[in-house]
């Protein structure tokens, strides 16, 4: 069992379930949650490509954080830069914009984007 302070400095459970390369979850006791995960790009003949993010069922929007994740193993010579932007998101998930930042077309790596979804704290 792991055990945790929040803000007013009380010890909490945590309860932490990990899948690899998958999603890891941790709800508190107090009723804050915390989901991350990943979702497949992959390529693009264009500079953008929107994708629909799937995270587990929030009880009302959660905050959202994303990265753009380069395709592993990753060469020393490529120099693809990313943006990730929200289009729009519910308490199920959010489509997404991912967008070649230098240059001003498509890439053929595989792509993902990394994301951490929270509500509570």
């Amino acid at each position: 069992m792991l055990k945790e302070k929040n803000a007013s400095n009380d010890l909490v459970d945590l309860n932490l379930v990990t899948d690899l390369n998958k999603e890891t979850a941790a709800s508190y006791s107090g009723g804050a949650q915390i989901e991350n995960g990943r979702t497949f790009v992959g390529s693009s003949g264009t500079r953008r490509k929107d994708v629909f993010v799937n995270y587990p069922d929030f009880q009302s929007e959660p905050s959202l954080v994303l990265t753009a994740e380069f395709q592993t193993p990753r060469q020393l010579w490529w120099q693809d830069a990313f943006s990730v932007t929200i289009l729009e998101k519910d308490r199920f998930g959010a489509r997404v914009r991912v967008q070649r930042e230098d240059a001003s077309g498509g890439w053929g790596q595989q792509l993902y984007v990394s994301w951490i979804a929270a509500q509570g704290f």
